[in-house]
């Protein structure tokens, strides 16, 4: 009999190990770093990092340099010298070229800064516009005949921080890294925890109604300060779903209300699920905790462009959020493409309802150029850094400023206090079911073993 419970001991100490040890491979998921720092879960996908939707695949090899040594960018960081993967040539009719004979150049460099501010929404402390970032052009000039022939083989990158960010410039990216870190998700599902990130900023941020604070527009604004308006809420929601490994992008355009058709620059997300289709959400509108009826809403949660408004109004959610692929007013830049919007919304578990009339899609790809973010785009002037004989000449233009990424003005938050689509989301615990249920079996066969070899003795 004592070797029998000999043998009943050590059969349960390997059953509870193996449990110990199934639980902890799953729940340890690998973490994988973007350049920035933000930890991410999942290292079969990162969005603004390797794979997904990445608005740096619309982009040129010039481009693709400039973006892909800017995203290294730091706030401490001084000039950085860019070089071009291809030359840029062109004639000029004096030794100072226009802004129209550069228009080639300020493409290269507005469009680059467009796609790498929309994927890495860490990168959240610049100062655009008038005042703020600028670059300069080394260029090589040879006269022929009545004009110069005019080479750029590199740019130097000048940034310039935001003033909130200037006394704290050492801090503020691990600040936001940690607030990333600690964000409590809930859920084992997709649905679940997107549900989750949208509830929890909905309860961590105060929508800025004054916008006082010229940290609102960024991720750090709504994570660390708590207050943001609709920019801030977008790209704290992408940096969750990185954190998650859940496909997310940023999505421009305007807002319209339904009840006086205003319209207002706007900014909001995009996700894709498992089913491969990629949903909407805008955490902005549907966060109304700070109205009478203190609710969050899913009216914009994982839905279509075809879906009706819900609480918001009579508008179908592509009529009510009008997309732009101008993520500036700079007519230098370009008209990005966002993937396939469906047309209806998301259903947990199931397929989705044809009751949105999916016939009938609003497409989301075309964007409407009409709709711009409200920027000034002015020149900074800068001294010669060099120049060489009258034969050939090597210098700097002058500094030219980059149109900012963020709107001057955002949609107000809308007003209505109706009735919400949903209770706040029970997070689930449904993937720890099994080894519980496991658990619970091993633990009872433990305790019949132990009773039988007892009653023998």
């Amino acid at each position: 009999m004592k070797i029998f419970r000999r043998i009943a001991a050590a059969f349960s100490m390997i059953l509870i190990s193996a449990l110990a040890f199934s639980t902890m491979a799953v729940s340890a998921e690998p973490e994988k770093l973007t350049e920035t720092g933000i930890a991410l879960k999942s290292v079969s996908y990162a969005s603004n990092f390797t794979t997904g939707y990445n608005f740096y695949h619309q982009l040129d090899a010039n481009q693709k340099a400039i973006y892909d040594k800017l995203k290294n960018l730091k706030p401490t960081s001084g000039d950085i010298e860019i070089n071009l993967a291809t030359p840029i040539t062109f004639y000029a009719a004096t030794g100072n070229p226009t802004e129209e004979e550069m228009r080639t150049i300020n493409y290269l460099v507005q469009g680059a800064l467009d796609a790498l501010l929309k994927d890495y929404p860490e990168i959240f402390w610049m100062e655009f516009g008038k005042g703020g970032c600028t670059y300069k052009s080394k260029m090589n000039q040879t006269p022929e005949g009545s004009k110069y022939r005019t080479t750029i083989n590199s740019i130097v990158f000048q940034p310039v921080l935001i003033d909130s960010y200037n006394d704290s410039k050492n801090t503020i990216v691990s600040e936001l890294q940690t607030e990333v870190k600690n964000f409590k998700i809930g859920g084992s599902s997709r649905y679940d925890r997107l549900r989750s990130i949208h509830d929890g900023l909905a309860n961590k941020i105060a929508y800025d109604t004054e916008f006082t604070s010229d940290r609102a527009n960024d991720a750090y604004g709504a994570l660390v300060d708590g207050l943001a308006v609709c920019e801030g809420y977008s790209e704290a929601f992408k940096l969750l779903c990185d954190r998650e490994g859940i496909p997310c992008i940023l999505v421009v355009g305007q807002g319209v209300d339904s009840k006086t058709g205003k319209t207002e620059d706007h900014m909001w997300n995009a996700v894709q699920m498992e089913d491969g289709n990629w949903y909407l959400v805008d955490v902005t509108w549907d966060d109304q905790t700070e109205k009478e009826s203190k609710k969050i809403v899913y009216s914009c949660f994982l839905v279509g462009t075809n879906s009706p408004g819900g609480v918001f109004g009579s508008l179908t959610f592509s009529q009510s959020h009008l997309v732009s692929g101008r993520f500036t007013t700079a007519d230098h830049s370009i008209d990005f493409k966002y993937p396939q919007f469906s047309p209806i919304a998301y259903v947990p578990g199931g397929s989705s309802t044809k009751s949105e009339n999916s016939t009938k899609a609003t497409t989301s790809l075309k964007p409407k150029t009409s709709t711009t973010t409200k920027t000034t785009h002015s020149s900074t002037k800068a001294s010669v850094i060099s120049s060489g004989t009258s034969h050939k000449t090597e210098s700097f233009t002058t500094s030219t400023s980059i149109a900012t990424e963020a709107s001057e003005t955002y949609i107000a938050k809308q007003e209505n206090v109706e009735e919400s689509r949903g209770n706040n989301p029970f997070l689930s615990i449904t993937g720890l079911i099994p080894f519980i249920v496991a658990g619970g079996a091993i633990i009872a066969i433990i305790m019949i073993a132990v009773f039988m070899a007892r009653r023998k003795e």
